[in-house]
Protein backbone atom coordinates (compact mmCIF):
# COMPACT_ATOMS: atom_id res chain seq x y z
CA UNK A 1 0.00 0.00 0.00
CA UNK A 2 2.72 2.75 0.82
CA UNK A 3 4.32 1.90 -2.58
CA UNK A 4 1.02 3.14 -4.14
CA UNK A 5 0.40 5.95 -2.22
CA UNK A 6 4.04 6.82 -3.47
CA UNK A 7 2.92 6.49 -6.96
CA UNK A 8 0.08 8.36 -6.48
CA UNK A 9 2.27 11.70 -4.72
CA UNK A 10 4.89 11.22 -7.84
CA UNK A 11 1.48 11.01 -10.62
CA UNK A 12 0.48 14.64 -8.51
CA UNK A 13 3.73 16.00 -8.45
CA UNK A 14 4.22 15.23 -12.40
CA UNK A 15 0.88 16.24 -13.22
CA UNK A 16 1.72 19.98 -10.86
CA UNK A 17 5.29 20.23 -12.68
CA UNK A 18 3.49 20.22 -16.65
CA UNK A 19 0.60 22.58 -15.19
CA UNK A 20 -2.41 19.69 -15.24
CA UNK A 21 -0.85 18.18 -18.52
CA UNK A 22 -1.19 15.24 -19.42
CA UNK A 23 1.17 12.22 -17.22
CA UNK A 24 1.30 8.70 -18.36
CA UNK A 25 2.38 5.34 -17.09
CA UNK A 26 5.06 2.75 -19.06
CA UNK A 27 6.61 -0.67 -17.55
CA UNK A 28 7.92 -3.61 -19.22
CA UNK A 29 7.51 -7.07 -17.75
CA UNK A 30 6.60 -7.10 -13.95
CA UNK A 31 6.81 -2.92 -14.79
CA UNK A 32 4.10 -3.58 -17.13
CA UNK A 33 1.87 -5.03 -14.67
CA UNK A 34 2.07 -3.43 -11.82
CA UNK A 35 1.69 -0.19 -14.18
CA UNK A 36 -1.86 -1.84 -15.29
CA UNK A 37 -2.43 -2.10 -11.57
CA UNK A 38 -1.92 1.60 -10.70
CA UNK A 39 -4.51 2.29 -13.66
CA UNK A 40 -7.10 -0.15 -12.43
CA UNK A 41 -6.67 1.46 -8.96
CA UNK A 42 -8.02 4.22 -10.59
CA UNK A 43 -4.72 6.46 -10.64
CA UNK A 44 -5.23 9.90 -12.60
CA UNK A 45 -3.28 9.31 -15.03
CA UNK A 46 -3.74 10.27 -18.73
CA UNK A 47 -2.72 6.78 -20.55
CA UNK A 48 -1.21 3.72 -19.61
CA UNK A 49 1.32 0.96 -21.43
CA UNK A 50 1.20 -2.52 -20.77
CA UNK A 51 4.82 -4.14 -22.25
CA UNK A 52 4.49 -8.18 -21.76
CA UNK A 53 3.09 -7.49 -18.68
CA UNK A 54 0.33 -9.15 -17.36
CA UNK A 55 -3.51 -7.02 -17.57
CA UNK A 56 -5.05 -6.64 -14.08
CA UNK A 57 -7.42 -8.34 -12.84
CA UNK A 58 -10.65 -8.08 -14.71
CA UNK A 59 -12.61 -7.01 -11.45
CA UNK A 60 -11.00 -4.00 -11.61
CA UNK A 61 -11.02 -2.38 -14.59
CA UNK A 62 -14.06 -0.58 -14.28
CA UNK A 63 -11.73 1.83 -12.56
CA UNK A 64 -9.87 2.76 -15.38
CA UNK A 65 -9.77 6.63 -15.79
CA UNK A 66 -7.54 6.25 -19.72
CA UNK A 67 -7.08 4.82 -22.02
CA UNK A 68 -4.95 1.53 -22.05
CA UNK A 69 -2.06 -0.07 -24.16
CA UNK A 70 -1.65 -3.46 -23.50
CA UNK A 71 1.44 -5.50 -25.66
CA UNK A 72 0.67 -9.09 -24.33
CA UNK A 73 2.27 -12.52 -24.86
CA UNK A 74 0.39 -15.31 -24.47
CA UNK A 75 3.17 -17.81 -23.77
CA UNK A 76 2.66 -21.01 -26.62
CA UNK A 77 0.32 -18.83 -28.38
CA UNK A 78 3.12 -18.78 -31.31
CA UNK A 79 4.35 -22.49 -30.65
CA UNK A 80 3.37 -25.00 -33.60
CA UNK A 81 2.45 -28.22 -31.97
Amino acid sequence: MTKYVDDLATIAAARARREGGFVGVIGWCMGGYLAGLLAAQGADVSATVIYYGGPPPLDTVNRIRGPVLGLLFLAGAFIAS
